[in-house]
């Protein structure tokens, strides 16, 4: 009988440690490094990749790792760490999505990438598959009716979208003291507006170029659209102020903001 090399009791585990210390250790950085390490030199055999992926593969594993999986998930605790996991990921991806997406350039390209024939054919494609999902059309009808309710359905060509870009300026007319009732919807109106100022009297909206300016914009009739909304605005006597993302090539949103509430 060996003894454990942490606590000194004695032990038979191969690893030389006993159960209790051994389980303690796998919960260290240096035994998830040294696994990581161990999974990626095997990792470069091609045979071990193929008796992993028909292991991984086989009903047998796959049952018990289900099961494996809900045993931990009924754990609260198991669950609250997963869920922590999930938020701080999202948190993250949230935040560097908003700070790629300050860059001019960087949504240029990506309306470009977006508005391209290869790119909105395997969306469409992606699309059509997902509709053929039964459970998913009966997700997405009941999604349908709730927008419906609640008033975020915008003309109704599907639910309202706030982009980065416009929580991002709407953010900065709040702070220069202005009150804004974001997606505004006014009453017997089937337009939502980004935002509106009661201050002022004025609709806000924040065109981003896919969404507006974009080939694919025109072939779906968005201009149309945004100068029916643009006229039942003046005809219900609203200010219509347009703020399109163009702007924001040569200018930051805040100088912009800034210069349009001091004019």
């Amino acid at each position: 009988m060996a003894k454990c090399v942490d606590c000194g009791k004695r032990c038979s585990r191969a690893a030389k440690r006993c159960h209790e210390c051994h389980t303690a250790y796998k919960r260290t950085e240096e035994y998830r490094q040294s696994m990581t390490r161990v999974a990626l030199e095997n990792w470069q055999d091609k045979d071990y990749q193929e008796k992993h992926s028909a292991v991984m593969a086989s009903p047998k594993v796959r049952r018990k790792i289900s099961q494996a999986a809900l045993q931990q998930w009924r754990n609260p605790e198991t669950r609250a760490t997963i869920m922590a996991a999930i938020e701080e990921s999202r948190d993250k991806s949230i935040a560097g999505a908003k700070e790629y997406w300050k860059d001019p350039k960087n949504r240029k390209r990506r309306s470009e990438i977006m508005g391209s024939p290869e790119v909105r054919e395997k969306l469409s494609l992606a699309a059509q598959n997902q509709w053929e999902d039964e459970q998913y059309r009966e997700q997405f009808s009941e999604m349908m009716k709730e927008h419906w309710r609640s008033g975020t359905f915008d003309n109704r060509t599907g639910p309202s979208h706030v982009s980065n870009l416009e929580t991002e300026v709407i953010d900065e007319i709040e702070r220069t003291g202005y009150t804004c009732i974001r997606q505004y919807r006014p009453e017997g109106c089937s337009f939502v507006f980004d935002a509106y100022i009661p201050e002022i009297n004025t609709v806000i909206e924040v065109d981003g170029m896919f969404w507006h300016h974009s080939e694919w914009a025109k072939e779906k009739g968005q201009p149309e659209r945004d100068r029916r909304k643009d006229k039942w605005a003046r005809d219900h006597g609203l200010d219509m102020h347009r703020i399109p993302e163009s702007l924001f090539e040569e200018m930051t949103i805040r100088e912009y903001i800034e210069g349009w509430r001091n004019a």
